[in-house]
């Protein structure tokens, strides 16, 4: 009796285990595949930081924003080896640009409340910058065989990296000018009237998302989460040998 509810729970398993592993087999990804990615990003939380950067508008100091600023999306390519038959691993690279509102200052005059204008006999101008961050990490990827078929691969991606960013300054910055010896004086701050855009060096994501392979190694991927970028997409290319017909 004991021996025929074994076997009662152990056939069972093995159908299951069998069931899995055919999945594996015949799923659009196998351990061994090299898969290269490439696509788009938007938005990108880098890009909307630089293009979002606030100065304090205020009317003694003449400081405003003339020209919002514009975020770009990221253009990323990304490779993954199957480590094993549900993980695969490797680099990724991304760039994104974005420039900063554009500022406006004006030191000609000073108003006092109660007081008046008071002239102070300086000039004018407008700055802003222009910012390029280039990301690098690795990402680890996860395949559900259950969620998958033959031309479908759905899988969950975490990716861990760093951003270089390179900044350019563009126009005339109120230095060293009756602007900036008032709000000195006042105790305001110069960081207040020049805003410097700060993109963290880290760059993480975590996303969930599905490659549909349109011939055996052409694909179209898309996925969705939280990072870098909330929405990726592009084309999938697998260099893996193909399937013996049985």
């Amino acid at each position: 009796m004991r021996i025929l509810s074994l076997l009662c729970l152990f056939i069972p398993s093995l159908l299951l285990a069998q069931v899995a592993e055919d999945e594996l087999q015949n799923n659009a990804y196998r351990q061994g595949d090299h898969v290269l990615q490439i696509g788009i990003g938007y938005p990108n939380a880098a890009a909307q930081t630089v293009s979002a950067l606030k100065v304090l508008p205020d009317d003694l100091l003449s400081s405003f924003i003339v020209k919002d600023g514009k975020a770009g999306p990221q253009f990323n390519i990304a490779y993954d080896f199957g480590l094993t038959k549900q993980i695969s691993v490797g680099p990724y690279f991304g760039y994104a640009s974005a420039s900063s509102p554009t500022f406006g200052w004006d030191d000609s005059g000073v108003n006092i409340p109660f007081v008046g204008t008071i002239d102070l006999g300086g000039g004018s101008g407008q700055y802003g910058y222009k910012v390029k961050i280039y990301s690098f990490g690795l990402k680890a990827v996860y395949h559900i065989p259950q969620l998958s078929s033959e031309k479908l691969d759905v899988y969950a991606m975490g990716f861990l990296g760093t951003n270089l960013v390179k900044m350019e300054e563009q126009g005339d910055f109120p230095e060293d000018n009756a602007l900036q010896q008032i709000i000195g004086f006042i105790g305001i701050g110069a960081g207040n009237l020049i805003p410097v855009p700060e993109v963290s060096d880290f760059s993480y994501s975590g996303n969930v998302g599905a490659r549909y392979f349109i011939k055996h190694n052409l694909g179209i991927y898309l996925e969705v989460g939280y990072g870098s970028n909330i929405l990726n997409g592009g084309l999938s290319w697998k260099f893996s040998e193909k399937k013996n017909e049985e």
